[in-house]
């Protein structure tokens, strides 16, 4: 297995990171579980992540089976390792977790899981829609990591699971302007066109979050979740889109995403 086929395949983007390991940690404190159990089941989807794409890349779009290629048994191996991880984590998530809410969340990710799959393989996960299914599929942890700790699908646990994509969702928009803005045309465009999409998205999330208060769905101490994305949208769209790099963009969106999390754990 050459260096470079294996850094293609080990997931190094930041950003798919945080977004489950923000929803791994607002599902264990939604189930105020912080114990050997919470430690066993991160280590199981990190593991369960890293070997996903070395999986789909050398098992259903380009079998190693059929090919001859330096490091073949290896590869081979590590590509078995993702079912035989998913079968071992999911026997104890059977056998820990309350059945109802059990089945209910590994179908949700089953169901899931199988879109983004078809997506990938016909080369639409980077399109709008594909990207709305992976950040609904990676912050499904929050949901499972409720209940792999003892608690069940309800209201509470769908909407830490929707907040957290509502959040993560912000990203797809920003990127987008932020590419729009490196176009030949779009360095003469001003950023309310460049971002509408970006600030129609935050916007009708706002209005959810509204009625989600009116209805009581959530307390109103989870409006405070808004305001760092909302001031980030502001100052990214002022000042920032202009003068940084899509890499630049990432570090911002990590210190971003921290102050997300620190809030999202002190409001539950």
């Amino acid at each position: 297995m050459t260096a470079r086929e294996f850094k293609k395949v080990f997931p190094d983007e930041y950003g798919a990171w945080a977004m489950w390991i923000v929803p791994f940690l607002t599902g264990a404190q939604l189930a105020h579980t912080w114990n050997w159990k919470t430690l066993f089941w991160f280590l199981f989807l990190t593991v369960f992540y890293i070997l996903k794409n070395p999986f789909v890349e050398w098992v259903i779009k380009n079998p190693v089976f059929s090919r001859n290629c330096p490091g073949k048994r290896g590869m081979i191996a590590i590509s078995l390792a993702f079912p035989l991880a998913g079968l071992f984590g999911g026997a104890w998530f059977f056998a820990v977790a309350q059945r109802n809410a059990a089945f209910t969340a590994a179908g949700v990710a089953v169901i899931l899981g199988t879109v983004y799959l078809f997506l990938d393989i016909h080369k639409l996960g980077r399109s709008l829609f594909g990207q709305w299914v992976g950040v609904f599929l990676l912050s499904l942890a929050a949901p499972l990591t409720a209940v792999a700790l003892g608690g069940v699908f309800n209201r509470a646990a769908v909407a830490v699971w929707l907040a957290n994509s509502l959040y993560f969702a912000h990203s797809i928009y920003t990127v987008r302007g932020w590419m729009n803005s490196r176009r030949r045309d779009g360095k003469t465009l001003s950023p309310l066109i460049l971002f509408r999409p970006l600030f129609i998205y935050w916007g009708l999330t706002l209005l959810l979050a509204a009625v989600a208060l009116l209805r009581h769905w959530i307390s109103p101490s989870w409006w405070l979740l808004l305001v760092p994305t909302t001031l980030f949208i502001g100052t990214f769209v002022g000042y920032f889109y202009r003068r940084v790099s899509i890499r630049q963009i990432g570090f911002l969106e990590v210190a971003h995403t921290t102050l997300f999390a620190v809030l999202f754990l002190a409001v539950l």
